[in-house]
C-alpha cells in the first residue's frame, strides 16, 4: 500500500488529503484495479502544527515551565527550567519534583508548595531556592492544577522566573529612598543646629575680645571658636548633601589643615594616646573640599583611637 499527503486549494479553502492506494489482484496475481482512499486530515494536521509551534514556544520561553503528574513525577521541563534550577532534563525526568525541596534553604516554603499541590490548589509567590550547585536565588513561582472535563486534577503546571536581579534593584531603590529620607531629615536638623552654632560663635567671639592676649582663658575660647567653626562647616556639608548641591572644591595646603585637626583631636582623644605629626612633604597642595578632607582625617584618627584601648 502506498500513501501520500497532499495539499489542495478548494472552494472551501485549503485542504489536506491523505491518499492511500492499494492494488486489487485476481487469482493469477494480475492487477485488476486499484483501490484509492482519500481522507481529509486538514484539522488533524493543523492541530499537530499548532502543537509543534506551542511546544517550540514553551521550550524557548524565558520562564521555566514544568509539567508534573499528581504523584510528583516530572513529565516535562523546558530549557529555561533546567537553566534556572541547574538540573538537566534527564535528571528531573528521573526524579520527582521534591528533588528541588532537597536543595531549598527555606523548607517552610517548600512545605507550602507541597501542601498546595496535594490539595489541588493554585499557589503563587516569591521564594528563595537553591540551585543544584548550591547558589541561592530568588524566584517568582506559580503552580496551577490542570483539570479534565470532569474537574479532576490530571497534572500541575509550574512556572518559575529568576528575579534575583530585579530583587537586587528593588533593594537598591529602597536604600536610595531611605537615604533620601535621611538626607531630608538631616537637612532640617542641620538648619536648627546651625542656629545654635551661630549663638556659640557670637558669644565666644565677644568673650575673646574681652580677654587679655596672654590669658589661658583666651586660648580655651580660641579652641571653642575653632571647634564651632568646624561644626559650622560640617553643617554646611550636611546641608549640601541633603540639597544635592556642589561641594566647595578649591586648592589648599594640607599641612595647616592637619595641624588644626591634630589640635581638635588632642581635646577629644584620651591622654594615653600620643599624637605625632612630622610635616616633611615638599609639596602639600591639594584640590579638594577642605571640610571633607578634615572629616576623613578625624574619622581615621577617631577609629584608630578606639582601637588603642590601652594607649599608644
Amino acid at each position: 500500500m502506498a500513501s501520500i499527503d497532499l495539499e489542495f486549494l478548494t472552494r472551501e479553502g485549503r485542504k489536506i488529503l491523505s491518499w492511500r492506494a492499494a492494488p486489487e489482484v485476481d487469482g493469477k496475481g494480475t492487477v485488476t484495479s486499484i483501490l484509492v482512499i482519500a481522507r481529509d486530515i486538514t484539522r488533524q494536521t493543523e492541530e499537530e502544527r499548532t502543537r509543534l509551534k506551542l511546544a517550540a514556544a514553551i521550550d524557548t520561553a524565558d520562564e521555566g515551565i514544568a509539567l508534573v503528574e499528581p504523584d510528583g513525577t516530572v513529565s516535562y521541563v523546558n530549557a529555561a527550567f533546567s537553566r534556572i534550577t541547574g538540573y538537566e532534563k534527564t535528571e528531573l525526568a528521573e526524579n520527582k519534583i521534591d528533588i528541588l525541596s532537597r536543595e531549598s534553604p527555606d523548607p517552610s516554603a517548600m512545605r507550602s508548595i507541597s501542601e498546595a499541590v496535594a490539595g489541588g490548589a493554585a499557589l503563587s509567590g516569591r521564594f528563595v531556592l537553591r540551585r543544584k550547585g548550591g547558589d541561592e536565588f530568588k524566584c517568582d513561582l506559580r503552580v496551577s492544577p490542570v483539570k479534565n472535563a470532569s474537574g479532576s486534577v490530571t497534572s500541575f503546571v509550574g512556572l518559575i522566573r529568576d528575579v534575583s536581579r530585579e530583587a537586587t534593584l528593588e533593594e537598591q531603590l529602597r536604600e536610595s529612598q531611605r537615604l533620601e529620607a535621611v538626607g531630608t531629615l538631616s537637612g532640617g536638623i542641620a538648619h536648627d543646629f546651625n542656629n545654635l552654632l551661630a549663638v556659640i560663635l557670637g558669644n565666644a567671639e565677644l568673650a575673646a575680645d574681652d580677654m587679655p592676649q596672654d590669658s589661658p582663658t583666651l586660648r580655651n575660647l580660641n579652641q571653642v571658636l575653632t571647634a564651632a567653626i568646624r561644626g559650622r562647616d560640617l553643617v554646611k556639608q550636611i546641608l549640601a548633601f541633603s540639597r544635592k548641591s556642589a561641594q566647595h572644591v578649591k586648592p589648599f595646603r594640607l599641612t595647616p589643615l592637619i595641624e588644626e585637626t591634630a589640635k581638635l583631636l588632642r581635646s577629644t582623644l584620651p591622654t594615653t594616646i600620643e599624637i605625632r605629626f612630622d610635616p616633611d612633604a615638599p609639596e602639600d597642595t591639594l584640590v579638594a573640599d577642605p571640610t571633607q578632607i578634615q572629616q576623613v582625617l578625624l574619622n581615621l584618627a577617631t577609629n584608630a583611637g578606639h582601637a588603642m584601648v590601652e594607649g599608644g
